[in-house]
């Protein structure tokens, strides 16, 4: 029993949620923070969140989440894995435990989701070893891809490719880091699939504010999204929305937001 006790006890993993947000992204950010927050104090995560840049004027904001990965690796709590998510995100299912996804990429450091645009660093866990601060390191030092769009994601996905394929896991992009049907700009693309209730986080990935917030709004009432606010149909819960110019958010039948 005690040898059992102690085997449990080995498992156990110092887990930290980190986010970056400001006051631009104050107004949808929060109602997220808020899902994440709550996530983690059911599961005895710690949460972290950088309501300020980390780095330099000259150098793109999108290297923020690496300096803040970068800190909490440092922090005196030691931290065994980092569970980055963009302000855009938010654990959409409290019934999924991030070490049943770590276990399922074992020997692996880094585990990210994959889209047809190679991978997606909105959310991705990482693991505190000096692999991986190395990695960062070089992520963030590297100038190469500095004309991009995004920058940051686009010097990882180069490294993930090369030096450090060997430690990536991949995770399916609608449980990791799922998009909505209808405003991603994948609409095109056949073998997609989108956000649902199994879903672990959402990303809402080009979204405007308002939608942002009735969407988190209703994934803290409820358990079913469904959204009129796009000019197309969406089918998220096979739901046809009656008026499209509607910009307010189903949450059931008894109201709107």
């Amino acid at each position: 029993m005690v040898a059992q006790i102690k085997e449990q006890e080995k498992k156990k993993l110092n887990i930290a949620i980190v986010q970056i947000y400001n006051d631009t992204m104050k107004n949808y950010a929060e109602y997220g923070r808020l899902l994440n927050v709550m996530y983690a104090k059911q599961h005895n995560y710690a949460y972290i969140s950088f309501e300020y840049n980390l780095v330099p004027l000259y150098i793109s904001i999108h290297y923020n989440k690496i300096k803040a990965i970068d800190s909490i690796f440092k922090d005196p709590q030691n931290f065994d894995w980092v569970l980055y998510i963009d302000e855009d995100a938010a654990v959409s299912n409290f019934n999924y435990k991030i070490e049943d996804i770590i276990a399922r990429h074992e020997e692996r450091e880094i585990i990210i989701a994959q889209d047809i645009n190679g991978v997606n660093n909105g959310v991705f866990l990482i693991k505190n070893t000096d692999k991986m601060k190395e990695f960062l390191q070089k992520t963030y030092e590297d100038r190469t891809f500095f004309h991009e769009k995004t920058p940051d994601q686009r010097s990882m996905f180069h490294y993930l490719l090369t030096e450090y394929k060997d430690l990536v896991g991949i995770e399916p992009a609608h449980f990791l880091n799922a998009y909505i049907k209808g405003y991603s700009d994948f609409s095109s693309a056949e073998d997609i699939k989108y956000w649902d209730k199994n879903s672990f986080i959402i990303h809402l990935f080009k979204l405007s504010t308002e939608d942002r917030i009735n969407i988190f709004k209703q994934i803290l009432l409820s358990s079913r999204i469904t959204c009129v606010s796009k000019p197309k149909e969406i089918d998220v819960f096979n739901f046809t929305p009656k008026n499209k110019t509607n910009k307010s958010t189903k949450i059931n039948d008894k109201g709107v937001l």
